[in-house]
């Protein structure tokens, strides 16, 4: 007999959740989207300086998410109506180059993603979510960011850390 109850109390919640209102978003277009919920997404954000006529340039890669990551993704996804996230983290390989006869640099780090403010925030800079701004520590324009496809950015990955 209990049993018989339990179907009807997940289509119970599953209804009571559907009444909910829409989540909170951003105020107004992005111009960087970035999908917190894609779990297996590799996104490549290139930011290039402002004022730099050296062909200086810095990939961000954000990794795909750890299986552990992955699962608590999933609980999020059926949360977020109950308990929305505020910021989403994941890793991230900073690749840079600092002009066309400088040898590329890389560095390994952690990306974390505000969801109520919509800034990125990364190795040494943030980017502003909704404008696509890149600021340095000291909140300095550095440059503009922007997403890459997902073949030009593995291209430029590979060229930045010295692979074909």
């Amino acid at each position: 007999m209990k049993n018989a109850r339990l179907p009807g109390a997940a289509a119970t919640s599953l209804l009571a959740l559907s009444a909910c209102g829409p989540l909170p978003g951003p105020e107004g277009p992005l111009a960087l989207e970035i999908n917190e919920l894609c779990t297996t997404c590799v996104d490549y954000l290139r930011c290039d300086p402002a004022q730099d006529e050296d062909g200086g340039v810095t990939l961000y890669v954000l990794e795909q998410k750890t299986f552990v990551q992955q699962v608590a993704t999933i609980g999020h996804y059926f949360m977020q109506y109950i308990n929305p996230r505020t910021v989403d983290r994941r890793g991230v390989t900073v690749l840079s180059r600092a002009g066309y006869s400088a040898p590329p640099a890389q560095e390994q780090g952690q990306a974390e993603q505000d969801l109520v403010e919509f800034v990125l925030r990364l190795p040494g800079a943030r980017v502003d979510l909704y404008t696509g701004r890149w600021y340095g520590p000291d909140d300095m324009l550095l440059g503009s960011c922007r997403i890459l496809p997902r073949n030009e950015g593995r291209e430029l990955s590979a060229a930045l850390s010295g692979g074909s």
